[in-house]
């Protein structure tokens, strides 16, 4: 067996809640043992993006550079975007971008969480980011996962883009 390290960490209330729950509900035995899936689960995903960087990342790269004449700019890519989306039948729709009313009183209440924390000049940097995060899927909103469990027509990203 591996030589065990005790380490002490703080959970926010929600993330403990579901660590509890897991182990309340008999899925692990303990809360380490939620942690430790926790962390094997980060590591095979840090795993499996190493792959890909060094696997297809790395070699469209390499070939990329060695004929440069296959490849194309951002800005000739992004202007021929609408009309091979028009070529395969698909449309780049506009989507009304909304916010249930619960969402708004999470917004609020994140908004003066991080403000108690971290000052009002973080919390008004994070939700703009956040804001802006939102209305992007005016465009290209089939970003995501689909969680219709939850809601139909729900996605879910993995969080904001780094500022």
């Amino acid at each position: 067996m591996a030589k065990v390290t005790r380490r002490r960490f703080s959970l926010p209330i929600e993330q403990a809640a579901y660590v509890d729950g897991k182990v309340d509900g008999g899925a692990y035995s303990s809360p380490s043992e939620v942690v430790r899936a926790g962390l094997r689960a980060l590591q095979e995903r840090d795993a499996a993006v190493e792959r890909w960087l060094t696997g297809e990342v790395a070699q469209t790269y390499d070939a990329t550079r060695a004929t440069p004449k296959r490849s194309h700019s951002a800005k000739y890519v992004f202007a021929q975007a609408p009309a091979l989306h028009e070529a395969e039948g698909a449309s780049l729709k506009r989507r009304r971008v909304t916010f249930a009313p619960e969402a708004r009183q999470n917004l609020i209440k994140l908004d003066d969480w991080i403000a108690e924390r971290a000052g009002a000049d973080t919390a008004l940097a994070y939700m703009m980011r956040l804001e802006t995060h939102c209305m992007s899927f005016e465009i290209g909103g089939e970003r995501g996962r689909r969680r219709d469990d939850i809601r139909p027509g729900l996605r879910i990203t993995d969080g904001l883009p780094s500022p």
